[in-house]
């Protein structure tokens, strides 16, 4: 499977929060049309993920995210997000995209978390 990492070789990390590589199915709510793509990278700050459409840089939606994490039980999630940072066509028209969470809503906290506890405990 191809590696989206976008660091180069001795690159170091600039993130507040430790990332986990995934691969979690996404579906954005843009423009109230369902957009499906592929959840690459998860932390407790943001996700990376590729699609075949290009953001625009700030634009804000709902994320859902649906994912079964060390087949310990099924996680769907919704979160606001935001475009920080965007890389143009990578393979075969499709896009990477980080996206900041700006809003985990209540009902979905402690599955967030749970998620991230797994993925800490089970790095890929």
């Amino acid at each position: 499977m191809k590696d989206f990492n976008l660091l180069k070789s001795g690159q170091e990390e600039k993130r507040r929060f430790p990332r986990f590589p995934v691969r979690y199915f996404v579906v954005s709510d843009t423009d109230s049309h369902p957009l499906y793509s592929s959840a690459i990278d998860i932390s407790k700050g943001g996700l990376g993920i590729i699609s075949s459409k290009e953001f625009n840089c700030t634009q804000g939606f709902d994320v859902h995210i649906r994912f079964n994490v060390d087949n310990s039980g099924r996680f769907d999630l919704q979160l606001k997000a935001r475009v920080v940072w965007r890389k143009g066509i990578i393979l075969d028209n499709l896009y990477r995209t980080g996206l900041e969470i700006i809003e985990v809503p209540d009902a979905f906290c402690r599955d967030f978390q749970d998620c991230l506890e797994s993925l800490s405990c089970n790095p890929s």
